[in-house]
């Protein structure tokens, strides 16, 4: 793979760091969660895992990448097609489909917890109903506030008379 011929490409003293970062056993290949690399005593084993947890607590010390990057690819495909079946589904106009693509794409764009915050107001607001209103309520409206305002200038008006 790609990241097997890159990693053939390094010294060895950065083969060691890549190999961490990337979750490879000392054969390049992706760690099982299972092997007991470099270490013959359990309870060494153990201390190290034990410092490395308290000094570094987001740093996992062994960790099955490749388990990880199949959750995640899982994951996306999972969503991918709940989108594409949302599409074909609803008959959903061509303003609609746009909006949905441009909230996606803003996802994708915005970081980590910044993406889920927009995701949850997403969701919020697709689930608000808006109601129109008739064109004879708004001009209603609109009657009621201009007559307000002439009703207020002309209260005005009568005070500077005096």
């Amino acid at each position: 793979t790609a990241i097997q011929n890159y990693r053939l490409i390094l010294p060895p003293s950065k083969q060691i760091e890549f190999d961490f970062l990337w979750g490879l056993n000392i054969c390049g290949e992706f760690r099982t969660g299972t092997e007991d690399e470099n270490f013959h005593d359990g309870f060494v084993k153990h201390l190290i895992r034990t410092l490395t947890a308290k000094l570094f607590p987001a740093v996992k010390f062994q960790r099955n990448v490749r388990n990880i990057v199949l959750q995640e690819l899982c994951s996306i495909d999972l969503a991918a097609r709940s989108e594409v079946e949302r599409f074909q589904s609803f008959k959903l106009s061509d303003r609609s489909k746009n909006k949905r693509l441009l909230q996606l794409f803003q996802k994708d764009l915005l970081p980590g917890i910044t993406g889920q915050i927009l995701t949850s107001k997403n969701a919020r607001d697709g689930s608000i109903q808006k109601r129109m209103v008739s064109k004879r309520w708004k001009y209603f409206g609109y009657i009621i506030v201009f007559t307000v305002n002439v009703g207020m200038l002309f209260y005005v008006f009568l005070f500077a008379i005096q």
